[in-house]
């Protein structure tokens, strides 16, 4: 379960030192919100509780990824990098992480046109970047 929050981290902040800070002040942002939901989790072996726990820390990390974005400057060499904040969550959950659109749209709060859109569009614009750089 980590190693797919550090991969959506890394996608939002391409520099391995804030992507690592990103996990960790989600995960303990998380804690300290919904300590009542924890302690009812460790009571319940549910699958249900589990897959929303997993949901509250991905939305926890994509929230405070868009917030961070902002204020870091990173070279942006690639051009996966250079797409908006939101898409490159989608693609990340969506290519990397093999989440359906249904469940993303579940995971990062938004509407499924939206999902659909950054699919689409961050596709379309990676495509358009690799055509432009080989042609260069």
């Amino acid at each position: 379960m980590l190693d797919q929050f550090y991969l959506l981290a890394f996608a939002l902040l391409p520099d391995e030192l804030e992507a690592e800070q990103l996990v960790i002040d989600s995960i303990s942002g998380f804690i300290v919100k919904e300590r009542k939901w924890l302690m009812k989790l460790e009571d319940e072996e549910d699958v249900v509780l589990r897959r929303q726990f997993f949901q509250k820390i991905v939305l926890h990390l994509y929230g405070l990824g868009q917030k961070r974005v902002v204020h870091f400057k990173f070279e942006k060499t690639r051009a996966f990098h250079q797409l908006p904040v939101k898409t490159r969550a989608i693609l990340t959950l969506r290519y990397q992480m093999n989440y359906s659109p249904v469940q993303i749209e579940d995971l990062l709060g938004i509407a499924r046109w939206e999902v659909v859109e950054g699919i689409h569009n961050g596709r379309f614009m990676l495509t358009s970047e690799q055509v432009l750089g080989a042609n260069l």
